[in-house]
């Protein structure tokens, strides 16, 4: 990556993010004006805190689409992390030998990872297309997760760590956690080894591998965030729910990569920021949904929405390409 095209990456980078914030703040002020309950403090924070799994899972298909890869498992790859950790909270079907949550949530995040990386290695290794890898994982995990299940869902007891997701001071604990991440994902993208290779590699795999660089690893690291990532958003979602369930998670690979988009990262790679990200997630995943109730649009018209904002994200990003 050339000296003059790091600080235009930069550039485009900020325009992106600051058109991004730009389309939130006048949905918001729009919807505000039109309805009174949509400006309270309890909405926007319940808003927030509808956004937080979603936006979670988020930054680690920023970081997989920051390096022209694309990942569609994250959705089947939380519901079985849900149901695994909820087989070993409960002691499975028999009930037998339930496992303490200090030991079963942090082994659920393993699997996530775990799966992550072999998806990295299914990438990297054997040169596979990342659409075909993470497209079959999606196949194969929902159906694991249903046979785990039994196609219903597995009630756990939240005790001791159901202030994941609030308990009893609100929102405030799903928002912090997020905004944490999103604080560790900037810095990591910013200022370390690993983010600078991720730009690099989305904007130029081939002068990448050709300077010498070990360009597997870090195309490993970014599928192995992603699960990660997706294993903590996925503790959340049970913590939410107090249980495991196949359809957990569900639709969060759409939600996340047009999440993505719509902050502004190009589906090119090599441009983009997490904090864009987080700012499609609220657009998505909060605000649009919570102005269809307020407006009394038909729930049904939430899929039409989501999906014709995906559409415009991505036609935007192609003329932006183009100019």
């Amino acid at each position: 990556m050339s000296a003059q095209t790091a600080p235009r990456r930069r550039t485009a980078a900020v325009l992106n993010r600051l058109g991004s914030l730009l389309g939130l703040v006048v949905l918001c002020a729009a919807l505000a004006a039109f309805n009174e309950q949509f400006r309270s403090i309890n909405n926007y924070l319940l808003l927030l805190q509808q956004t937080a799994p979603i936006a979670i899972i988020a930054v680690g298909q920023t970081f997989v689409i920051l390096t022209g890869g694309i990942d569609l498992s994250v959705g089947s790859l939380a519901a079985l992390t849900t149901v695994c950790t909820a087989l070993m909270l409960s002691g499975g079907q028999t009930h037998a030998h339930p496992i303490a949550a200090w030991i079963a949530l942090p082994l659920g995040i393993a699997l996530a990872v775990a799966v992550g990386l072999a998806q990295g290695l299914l990438v990297t290794k054997l040169k596979m297309p990342p659409f075909i890898i993470t497209l079959g994982s999606f196949n194969a995990l929902a159906g694991l997760a249903l046979v785990l299940s039994n196609g219903s869902a597995i009630s756990v007891d939240g005790a001791g760590w159901d202030w994941i997701y609030g308990g009893d001071i609100g929102p405030v604990i799903p928002i912090a956690i997020t905004l944490a991440i999103y604080a560790l994902a900037s810095f990591v993208l910013g200022y370390t080894r690993l983010g600078r290779y991720t730009y690099a590699i989305g904007g130029n795999e081939a002068a990448v591998r050709l300077s010498g660089v070990a360009l597997d690893r870090y195309k490993i690291a970014v599928y192995a965030i992603s699960g990660l990532l997706t294993g903590c958003a996925a503790m959340m979602i049970m913590a939410q729910n107090l249980g495991g369930s196949q359809s957990n998670g569900q639709s969060a690979e759409l939600n996340s990569i047009a999440s993505v988009v719509i902050g502004g990262t190009s589906l090119a790679g090599g441009v983009g920021s997490v904090w864009g990200t987080l700012i499609g997630a609220i657009v998505l995943v909060g605000v649009v949904p919570n102005a269809l109730v307020m407006l009394s649009v038909s729930p049904q018209w939430n899929q039409v929405v989501t999906g014709g904002t995906v559409v415009l994200a991505v036609l935007i990003d192609v003329l932006r390409k183009r100019r």
